[in-house]
């Protein structure tokens, strides 16, 4: 398990080369699945020149370095539409407000701790010293997260003592032998010991008719490993860079796999235009950036 502060500005380097791939910067997160997919890496060249690395390609996080086999396979952004496409949902979790299911805010995110082989988000530490675990954590926003309330291990409210159950009055042998020699009648004395046997037989009758199905209480919904702890600034120029291109003339027709028309070249881009787009199929977002004038 490894913080964000454990990975965000450790260099990367190829083993078999040893070429620096550059310094991580920040995480792409899939909201949905609650884990880390991506790794963005800058080489100085600005957010056009970032490059992501899948996290499963990633051979170690040291404590002075990363490291995955080959660095061949890290690529730019923006070729990469899976990576770019997440970019744009993923947020920046260190000062993200955390919410109880009831809307109660129990504080900020400080830092959070990833599985560095699946991705999957493991903790939250809050601010307040809080820590919340992955079971806890319902939702993840892109600027909020939910968590179950009172499932933070901050502060443990103690359980209830129970009290005995009070025992039964004892009947008094004193009192029995002056009834039996005020009546001076022969009877049959029933022994004390038998008296809480009938009543544990009786017990134990009562709570065999009860039924051994009884239906058990559904388990609260679990969620699996969002602004993800850098500074943020990814996260902006990813969503930013789609919205700098509306309203942009095309210069050359972007078209199905089919050959049909899909967006034609003298046309201007519009919202809806790139929601048609992403939803063309793999690579046509990128094809879209790739012929616009800007």
């Amino acid at each position: 398990m490894k913080s964000n502060t454990e990975i965000f500005g450790r260099s990367l380097f190829g083993i078999q080369d040893g070429i620096d791939c550059g310094k991580v910067v920040e995480l792409i997160i899939n909201i949905e699945k609650k884990c880390a997919q991506y790794i963005i890496l800058d080489k100085g060249r600005g957010v056009c020149g970032y490059e992501v690395l899948p996290l499963a390609k990633v051979s170690g996080i040291g404590k002075d370095i990363i490291t995955t086999l080959k660095s061949k396979e890290c690529k730019l952004l923006w070729e990469n539409e899976e990576a770019l496409l997440l970019g744009m949902t993923s947020v920046n979790l260190p000062g993200t407000p955390v919410f109880s299911n009831k809307g109660n805010i129990v504080g900020n995110i400080l830092e959070f701790f990833i599985n560095e082989k699946t991705g999957v988000i493991e903790k939250l530490v809050l601010d307040n010293g809080a820590q919340v675990d992955a079971e806890s954590i319902l939702t993840i926003t892109k600027d909020k997260v939910f968590t179950f309330d009172g499932d933070l291990t901050a502060e443990e409210e103690p359980e209830p003592i129970s009290e005995p159950a009070p025992e039964p009055p004892r009947a008094d042998p004193v009192a029995e032998e002056e009834e039996e020699d005020e009546n001076d009648a022969p009877r049959i004395d029933i022994p004390a010991a038998a008296e809480p046997e009938a009543a544990q037989i009786s017990i134990e009758v009562e709570k065999s008719e009860e039924p051994d199905n009884k239906p058990e209480p559904e388990p609260a919904p679990v969620a699996y490993p969002v602004r993800s702890g850098g500074d943020g600034h990814f996260h902006d120029q990813s969503q930013s860079r789609l919205e700098h291109i509306i309203g942009c003339e095309i210069i050359r027709d972007v078209r199905y796999k089919s050959g049909a028309i899909l967006a034609r070249e003298g046309d201007i881009v519009t919202e809806e235009l790139i929601r048609k787009v992403k939803d063309a199929g793999k690579g046509k977002l990128i094809e879209l950036i790739q012929n616009v004038r800007k």
